[in-house]
């Protein structure tokens, strides 16, 4: 009986050093700074392409009340109100893609 005991305390400290063992290997993998870097990058990128997708949307919003405020006042007002509304959105619009790939080109060099 001893010696089946004996055993089983070996198998279980054998288990808890593979654990242990694991856990290292995880770690060293994690500590990899390359894959870290590659992770941060991906991140970054996607972070970015969601920045220029709300640029985008915002643009499609002013260019949308552009459209009501032309269609829907008085031409002596909603003529320059359009026209204003529509220079913000090209002005965003420019922005935002300029910011976009100044970004990009940072996150490849």
């Amino acid at each position: 009986m001893s010696e089946s005991a004996l055993t089983q305390d070996d198998l279980e400290k054998r288990r808890t050093e593979l654990a242990y063992e694991e856990v290292a290997l995880t770690k060293e993998m994690l500590a990899d700074s390359t894959l870290r870097d590659e992770l941060a990058r991906d991140r970054t990128q996607l972070a970015n392409e969601r920045t220029v997708l709300s640029y985008a949307r915002t643009v499609l919003g002013i260019l949308g009340l552009a459209v009501v405020v032309f269609k829907f006042t008085s031409p002596d007002v909603g003529e320059p109100a359009a026209i204003a509304l529509l220079l913000v959105a090209l002005f965003i619009g420019v922005f935002g893609f300029r910011s976009f790939r100044a970004v990009k080109n940072k996150i490849r060099n």
